[in-house]
């Protein structure tokens, strides 16, 4: 920086008028005369006069023309408008051209309204205000924030009129975009400008989370090398008192009709009064179906459960429902459930005679409420390796001789993406094959020996093991018992099996053991690999390992165990607006033509296609960036049977705005200094102004500096006195002085 102020002048031309300072000196010397010499003897006492008092006379002639001069010099910088400012690109004052960005916050919480109206619509005035700024050499970008996700770059800058039509057609987002990626996008625009001045304007509400730094842009913002001046235009809203939903949760993990599901709604109290009484409603397919009362103290957030009964399978959509409030935006928050229509198995064991149970367990007559939904095959274990296990949502293994490393590596891919496996031991399998190639995949610990087989007589009265320690908690027991009437809680009770052998192993700290047996060995346990889950059974289902295929608990255990690893790793279909939305569905529900839409809140349809996933025998249709909250559905289009119609949703995902949009809590001096400091921004070059009817005239003034030109004024009109005083008194004299004189 070559100096610290730069004097500049908003009317430079008008400087031509110091020409004008010459006139008094003109003047000057036309006025003088040259007084010709006579000598008269009576007169002879003139000669005595001071030298003195002639001095005086010049010295007041010379300060009268210094007065003049100095008046005219006072008037033609006052027109001229000089101001400081500091910046030598500036030289040029108001006739250099400008490059300026104008990024309008659109985010929900610009939906508040204060004593002059919806936030949004004062940003749109005020970008207005601006634009009315524009000179014709400059150029202009304006942009709503929301706008810069769709773009990796800003709009080139133009003449104002376009950014004044653009400006009356920015209305109120459901997008939350942080500052700084407009930040980004604007500099880059900066970087390409080739104009003298450059200068960002960022109208906004100033929310503290709108001033956050994603760690993703943190390395990627740097200003210029000549930093542009900010003006941050806030148009604040009065103290207000909000309250929204920020977040959803389903807890059952199994999820069937008619039968209970708890969900959960979070609510924050973002001000700095208590909410009480606060009603919170749970709607399904469109029905209130639960009401809550909530009091949550200031700053604290308040988790809300609800238990509601789906009437139907497939896909049911609700949301939870808050008083209105300062923002709505935030009142409601949007979730999905989905309930398989039909799970498909895939049944493969070493014998008929272990599978024969699990396969009469799970193929009972679909109308009852145990196996409705379910399609289940039994296959070979030859065959099942050259089969698309990607179509099945479980694969049940009793007792497979062995793996191939490619099979093994398949059904670990299989588990991994969100499928389930159930697994059995029995009479033949290859323990060391086990230990090398499926249990290392899915980490499993190794196994032990098969224990060999016990003769029906020792069977009958020989000693067993039944069970020990169960996990009631485990959701493959939620609902699986009935509650007492009176409220009571009581502990279930099973009927043991008599178990005469068992094959475990070393229980891993990642495990859970779902049920132990009486001398400390599990019986069932719990492994996760990636999405999915792995249940393993230490008892072949051969009645020489127990009984257990014939008690009563068989059934419903394993029916619940193949719904919950059929779920996988709980995955809640919600997304935040500004991001792209996922919806998946089994490649065998697909249709050969393949023709899918996805349908936003308002109706509109983007065609999609879909990425096959083969490992986990899934379709995944991705939509461009969501920008309104809501149900997004996936429909086929053009079915063969409905020429030009659209099928039911085949899947549904819940997109809801930002939590942070409920903290309406404004970016303190400190937040806003980080915020600077991040994105390499001297404090010097951002201007703090408000939204109202003298925006113009402030950032004129901070664009500029202080202006002078009432300071020249008061000095032209000092000069203007001192002249009529000094000339009013030098006149007086020389009249006094020639009444003496006459006769």
């Amino acid at each position: 920086m070559l100096c610290e102020y730069l004097m500049t002048f908003l009317n430079p031309l008008v400087l031509l008028g110091l020409i004008a300072t010459g006139i008094p000196v003109l003047l000057h010397l036309l006025s003088r005369r040259k007084l010709r010499t006579v000598d008269f003897s009576s007169l002879r006492f003139l000669k005595e006069l001071q030298q003195t008092s002639m001095r005086r006379v010049k010295i007041r002639q010379i300060l009268l023309l210094v007065l003049r001069i100095m008046l005219v010099a006072a008037l033609v910088m006052a027109f001229a408008r000089p101001v400081l400012r500091e910046s030598v690109a500036g030289v040029a004052g108001s006739r250099a051209a400008n490059t300026m960005v104008i990024l309008v916050d659109d985010s929900p919480s610009m939906g508040v309204r204060n004593d002059r109206g919806e936030l949004v619509a004062q940003a749109r005035q005020a970008a207005k205000s601006v634009l009315a700024m524009v000179g014709q050499q400059d150029r202009v970008s304006l942009t709503a924030l929301s706008a810069t996700l769709r773009s990796d770059s800003l709009g080139p800058p133009g003449p104002a009129g376009p950014a004044l039509q653009l400006a009356d057609h920015i209305t109120l987002s459901q997008v939350t975009v942080p500052m700084s990626r407009g930040m980004a996008q604007a500099r880059d625009l900066l970087i390409r400008s080739r104009t003298p001045n450059r200068e960002i304007y960022l109208i906004t509400d100033g929310q503290a989370s709108q001033f956050s730094l994603p760690e993703g842009l943190k390395d990627s913002i740097h200003i210029l090398p000549d930093p542009p001046r900010v003006f941050l235009i806030r148009v604040p809203a009065t103290k207000l008192n909000n309250a929204g939903i920020v977040g959803n949760e389903c807890i059952s993990r199994i999820l069937t009709a008619s039968r209970p599901v708890s969900i959960q709604a979070t609510v924050k109290n973002s001000s700095d009064s208590p909410l009480k009484g606060a009603v919170v409603s749970a709607y399904l397919d469109g029905a209130r179906v639960a009401q809550r009362s909530v009091d949550i103290s200031p700053g604290s957030t308040s988790i809300i459960p609800f238990t509601v009964i789906p009437k139907r399978r497939g896909v049911l959509t609700g949301y939870f429902a808050l008083e209105d409030d300062p923002l709505e935006a935030d009142n409601k928050r949007y979730f999905t459930l989905r309930i398989p229509r039909r799970y498909t198995v895939a049944l493969s064991g070493a014998s008929a005679e272990e599978t024969q149970y699990p396969y009469l367990a799970l193929t009972l007559s679909g109308d009852t409420a145990l196996t409705g939904g379910l399609t289940l095959d039994r296959i070979d274990p030859q065959r099942l390796r050259m089969t698309d296990i990607g179509r099945y949502d479980v694969l049940v293994l009793v007792g497979v001789h062995d793996f191939t490393p490619e099979f093994a590596q398949r059904i670990s891919a299989f588990v991994s993406s969100g499928k389930g496996l159930l697994l059995f031991p029995g009479d033949a399998i290859d323990v060391q094959n086990y230990n090398e190639t499926i249990l290392p995949s899915l980490g499993i610990p190794s196994l032990p020996p098969v224990p060999p087989a016990i003769s029906q007589e020792d069977r009958s009265t020989g000693s067993f093991i039944s069970f020990g320690k169960i996990d009631f908690a485990h959701p493959v027991f939620s609902g699986l018992f009935e509650v007492q009437p009176d409220g009571r809680s009581s502990t279930p009770s099973i009927e043991t099996p008599r178990i005469v052998r068992t094959i475990g192993a070393p229980h891993l700290a990642g495990a859970t053991t779902i049920i132990a047996l009486g001398n400390g060995d599990p019986f069932l346990e719990e492994y996760r690999h990636g999405m999915g889950h792995v249940l393993y059974f230490t008892v072949g289902l051969s009645l020489t390992w127990s009984d257990f295929p014939l008690k009563g608990v068989f059934a419903p255990l394993l029916y619940r165990s193949l719904l919950y690893v059929a779920a996988g790793e709980f995955r809640a279909e919600t997304f935040a607006t500004g991001e792209p939305v996922l919806l998946r569905l089994p490649h065998s529900a697909a249709s050969a033509r393949g023709a899918y839409a996805i349908l936003s809140p308002s109706g509109l349809e983007e065609r999609a296609g879909p990425r096959y996933r083969a490992s986990a025998g899934t379709l995944i249709v991705e939509s461009s960036p969501a920008e309104e909250a809501g149900i997004y559905e996936l429909r086929e289009t053009d079915p063969p049977e409905q020429e030009g119609r659209h099928t039911d949703p085949l899947d549904a995902a819940a997109v809801n705005i930002s939590p942070e949009e409920t903290d309406l809590r404004p970016a303190s001096s400190e937040d806003l200094e980080r915020f600077w400091k991040a994105l390499g921004l001297p404090a010097d070059r951002v201007i703090t102004v408000e939204a109202s009817d003298r925006l113009p005239d402030v950032i004129e003034q901070s664009r500029y500096g202080v202006e002078l030109w009432k300071f020249f004024a008061g000095l032209a009109l000092l000069f203007a006195l001192a002249e009529m005083l000094v000339g009013h008194g030098w006149n007086g004299r020389k009249s006094n002085q020639e009444n003496q004189g006459s006769p």
